[in-house]
This record gives C-alpha cells, structure tokens and sequence, in this order.
C-alpha cells in the first residue's frame, strides 16, 4: 500500500502551523490525520524537527489531592494536563512516601 496523497495546499498549510508553534499533534487533529502523518510529510518536506517540550511532573502529593474528590484517574489526568499512567504512578508514589 502506497502513500496518501494529500493536497499540497494542505501539506503547506502544516508546515506554517507547525513553524507558527502548533504540535504535530494540534495539526493532526484539526486537519483529521495522526501526528505521525504530519511529522511524515514534514520531514519529507525536508522540515526540520524541533525539540520535545521539557516534561512537567505533577508532584505525587497534588495528584493525590485532587484524585481523593472521588474523581476517576482518566478524570484527574484530564484536570491536570497528563495521562492516565502517569496518574496512577503518581499515586503510587504518594502512597509509598505516606508509609
């Protein structure tokens, strides 16, 4: 199976956006394509890759805090801008230092 073809109006309406600030993945969303269709069609346009965002740790104690109002972790993880396993790591840790 061969490549997509997408219109090259599209493709360079991409690369504004992603030179602009956007995510691979804001793009992907907005123009209904994953990420990786977008990061592909970058770097086949020669689009040079920026660096990944540094990594926010949610301390285990907040995470703890706002998952003991009764909320599902998928819910805390949405609340806090992270994902769900991170979530329930972070926990873990909370009540590991708890002990």
């Amino acid at each position: 199976m061969g490549k997509v073809s997408y219109p090259e109006q599209l493709v360079n309406s991409w690369v504004e956006q992603y030179r602009r600030g956007k995510t691979l993945r804001e793009i992907g969303n907005a123009s209904g394509v994953a990420a990786s269709t977008v990061m592909r069609r970058l770097r086949d346009r020669g689009e040079p890759r920026r660096p990944p965002a540094p990594r926010r740790k949610q301390p285990p104690a907040l995470v703890a805090r706002v998952a003991q109002s009764g909320m599902r972790q998928v819910d805390v993880a949405e609340v806090l801008d992270t994902s769900q396993p991170t979530v329930s790591r972070r926990l873990k840790e909370a009540r590991g230092a708890a002990q």
